[in-house]
């Protein structure tokens, strides 16, 4: 399944790109969920968080592209919380004009049954949908 959100925010293109670091990783992290390591968003970094009850996440950026309008980096599930068994995360920046973006965060991930694929979705959904209101406060906080 794929949950799709987006965020039009301030800041040049290759500006907000850029700062996809630790801090704005920090700054979106949900209640209860502690960073244990972050390499960065490059190929090959990892990024480990933990959550109550002793889950885990880890997922490893496996790509990145810079173009002229538009960038991403990927990263995908290494080791996930049950009942997941797959994750992909697109983190888009598009450029809409010269000091403004559009972030676009394209998560398709799986538990391997429709069903709880299917109860999974509106979870998932919500636990990253403040994502669009803290991108707009994160850069309008950076381009005052």
């Amino acid at each position: 399944m794929t949950i799709r959100l987006q965020s039009t925010v301030k800041g040049q293109m290759k500006e907000v790109f850029e700062a996809f670091d630790e801090s704005l990783f920090r700054y979106l992290l949900p209640p209860g969920a502690k960073l244990i390591r972050f390499d960065g968003s490059s190929p090959g970094n990892i990024v480990h968080l933990q959550f109550p009850l002793g889950l885990e996440w880890i997922s490893e950026i496996t790509s990145e592209e810079i173009q002229a309008t538009h960038c991403y980096f990927i990263d995908v599930g290494v080791k996930l919380p049950a009942p997941l068994r797959d994750w992909k995360h697109t983190h888009h920046v598009v450029l809409e004009s010269q000091d403004m973006s559009r972030i676009i965060d394209e998560m398709q991930f799986s538990s391997g049954y429709k069903l709880a694929d299917l109860l999974l979705y509106p979870l998932l959904f919500l636990a990253f949908l403040p994502r669009v209101y803290q991108y707009k406060k994160y850069f309008s906080s950076l381009n005052s």
